[in-house]
């Protein structure tokens, strides 16, 4: 087969297989609502997005920011049909929701380990940009492992870059292989450049997906500390009982955060969180990651040769 064709191929049945599994999102904003015009989101602004179906009995798996403030949510499916959608659990931090629409027998879409991914694939993006439903856009993986900072509080980690078109609407939609597997879900483009979009990798979103699922509401919490991994002399942890001779050096505390209001200092240690060992920012993260605003923790913390424990409230992750 000619190599055009065979390409050509490729992509339309990556779109055969994906497409029936890819809504079209409309959100009317609650009063007062808006979305962080700073953020690098094609459709902050314009209440439309996309999302795609990931279970027979309504789950559809779309961004955050595209139900951000939502008042109310209609899902369009790709046979006509038009739902009310109810959001289900967010994770900002991922940039992930899930909206739950009241249907049976959907198409749900299959998805692939992005830690497979390598960089030069190909890849297709299915969505809805500008409200022309349903649009396809091919590419390739530019490259994988990236980050975005979208404010001092809030950094989006483990993104696909790729050079497929991703514009206002595409967002939630599916970036997938050429077998229509997801590997990602559209997120963000980077301002001011083209051929530089992002997909939140399909391994972040399923774990989005599962705690969602196994908890609703709004996942991932705030605590409002920024450090680096510090050692601790090991006889002075031995002798204080710590289970690890290192911790987390609190760099900076954000004021009127969760840990502005249980009084914790710079150059403070966290040694545990609920006695698990907190050996660096990427370990706190991660159990911030998982943890819903009003959870309290209890922190182990080394001050100079003492060590005491904090509870702490978390508070949700700030819009900025």
């Amino acid at each position: 087969m000619d190599p055009l064709e065979a390409y050509s191929a490729a992509v339309t049945r990556a779109v055969e297989i994906a497409g029936p599994c890819v809504v079209h999102i409309d959100v009317s904003r609650g009063r007062g609502a808006r979305s962080d015009s700073q953020r690098p989101y094609p459709d902050s602004r314009s209440g439309l997005g996309s999302g795609v179906i990931v279970s027979a009995g309504g789950m559809v798996l779309t961004n955050d920011h595209v139900v951000q403030g939502a008042g109310r949510i209609h899902v369009g499916v790709h046979d006509g049909r038009s739902f009310e959608g109810l959001v289900r659990g967010r994770m900002p931090r991922h940039d992930i929701a899930v909206i739950h629409v009241e249907a049976d027998n959907l198409p749900a879409v299959v998805f692939r380990d992005s830690e497979s991914l390598k960089v030069g694939e190909l890849v297709v993006a299915i969505g809805n940009p500008f409200g022309l439903r349903w649009t396809a856009t091919a590419g390739v993986v530019s490259a994988i492992g990236r980050s975005i900072r979208l404010g001092r509080n809030l950094v989006l980690e483990d993104l696909i870059q790729t050079d497929a078109a991703i514009n206002s609407g595409n967002s939630g939609g599916p970036l997938v292989d050429i077998h229509g597997r997801v590997v990602g879900i559209n997120t963000a483009v980077l301002a001011g450049t083209q051929g530089i979009g992002f997909a939140v990798s399909s391994r972040v979103a399923q774990e989005a997906v599962r705690g969602i699922e196994k908890r609703g509401g709004t996942i991932g919490a705030w605590l409002g500390v920024w450090g680096e991994p510090a050692q601790i002399d090991p006889a002075l942890a031995a002798r204080l009982g710590l289970s690890e001779a290192r911790g987390l050096m609190v760099l900076h505390v954000a004021p009127g955060s969760p840990a502005a209001h249980a009084k914790i200092e710079i150059l403070d240690l966290i040694c545990a969180i609920d006695g698990d060992p907190v050996p660096d920012a990427n370990e706190l993260k991660k159990r911030m990651g998982t943890r819903t605003p009003g959870e309290t923790l209890l922190l182990t913390i080394l001050r100079g040769d003492a060590v005491f424990e904090r509870n702490v409230t978390l508070s949700p992750l700030p819009s900025s």
